[in-house]
């Protein structure tokens, strides 16, 4: 039998119409067309959320190395160049520009815009917090002073 035309009980054949297949065409193209717009849009708050991980990251490699080591590790963050490095002997690395870096001590207090976490060979630290802020979001990465546990809160 012909496609399209109605069988003997009046109903037509399966199939699609060639206005539906524009119409499914037509809101792929638009789909496509808002993508870059999408990922761009949460691009910043992904950069933030990234960079916090990193650092944790480092923190908790830092203890690490001061437990392995028998010897005090620390990292040392500067709020006004949004950098930190591992010390002794480690490499700066970045946090994102646009993003806010609050420092505070280990009892919650400021700590102005350069500070260490000082991680001891018992695992234990001195203790802080790094917050990083940017696009509505906001990362608090601390370090415990009796454990040495890193934790982030969003």
């Amino acid at each position: 039998m012909p496609a399209n035309r109605p069988s003997r009980t009046g109903k037509r054949d399966a199939g699609y119409t060639l206005v539906e297949l524009l119409v499914v065409l037509a809101i792929m193209g638009l789909l496509l067309a808002a993508a870059p717009a999408i990922i761009r849009a949460a691009r910043p708050g992904i950069e933030v959320k990234t960079a916090a991980q990193m650092l944790a990251n480092d923190l908790r490699a830092a203890r690490a190395t001061a437990i392995a080591n028998n010897a005090d590790t620390w990292i040392v963050v500067d709020a006004e160049k949004h950098a930190y490095s591992v010390e002794p002997r480690g490499k700066i690395k970045s946090l994102p520009r646009d993003a806010s870096v609050l420092l505070r001590g280990p009892r919650g207090e400021d700590a102005g815009v350069r500070a260490a976490v000082r991680f001891y060979p018992d695992g234990s630290s001195n203790g802080g917090s790094v917050g990083i802020a940017a696009h509505g979001r906001q990362h608090w990465i601390t370090a415990h002073w009796l454990t040495g546990r890193i934790t982030i809160h969003d």
